[in-house]
């Protein structure tokens, strides 16, 4: 069964494109679709065919801007999108995060830091750099009443292994559950915090210290 993911490249410096496409080299299952130098050519290459990733550097005005990005997730929702930029933002970099946005480094990451991104985005798995999770976690925490307060010990167990990235089967699997309870669980996770996705719910759970418990 062929498991090749097609990846298309939006950025408009060279020598970034340039670099990315050498990594790309070292990921197995990766075939470059295309390139894009601005979003006009974006759109235009998304018109044809969609690829499986997109890597994308949104802080690039006039060519590439966070609007780029809300967009491609409101008309291509099935693209994993894959963020490499120095922008450091962090309301902007939380607000595509809650856009959905699964993968999200910097350019001053490790090639092993970008590495392991691309293979994230491969296994459709999410993937936050060091510099942003550290974005994440200084970011001031939800209020008082939307607190850990209001879940139940099972919940917070979900809650923590979803802030390690892992998806719902996964989930099920690691506590023994089907994995329609585990959706049920979410959903009431989300209702009980005031929060609309998943994204958002590891933004929680990283800005309450759950990963690692």
């Amino acid at each position: 069964m062929d498991t090749t993911r097609t990846v298309g490249i939006a950025d408009a410096q060279l020598l970034h494109r340039s670099g990315i496409k050498h990594l790309l080299g070292k990921i197995a299952n990766i075939k470059l679709q295309f390139e894009a130098t601005s979003e006009l050519e974006l759109m235009e290459q998304l018109s044809g065919s969609t690829p499986d990733i997109l890597i994308i550097d949104y802080d690039q005005a006039p060519h590439f801007t966070s609007s780029t990005i809300e967009k491609i997730s409101r008309s291509h929702p099935e693209i994993q999108l894959l963020i490499i930029s120095d922008n450091d933002d962090r309301d902007l970099i939380l607000r595509l995060l809650r856009n959905g946005v699964p993968t999200f480094i910097t350019k001053a990451c490790s090639e092993q830091e970008v590495e392991d991104a691309l293979r994230a985005a491969v296994r459709k798995e999410k993937f936050f750099c060091a510099k942003v999770l550290d974005y994440l976690v200084d970011t001031p925490k939800q209020n008082e009443s939307q607190g850990l307060s209001s879940l139940s010990r099972r919940e917070i167990e979900i809650v923590s292994l979803v802030g390690r990235g892992m998806l719902a089967k996964e989930i099920a699997a690691e506590l023994h559950l089907s994995t329609h309870t585990v959706y049920t669980h979410r959903k009431n996770i989300l209702k009980k915090l005031g929060l609309s996705s998943s994204s958002e719910l590891l933004v929680f759970a990283l800005q309450n210290n759950l990963v690692n418990s």
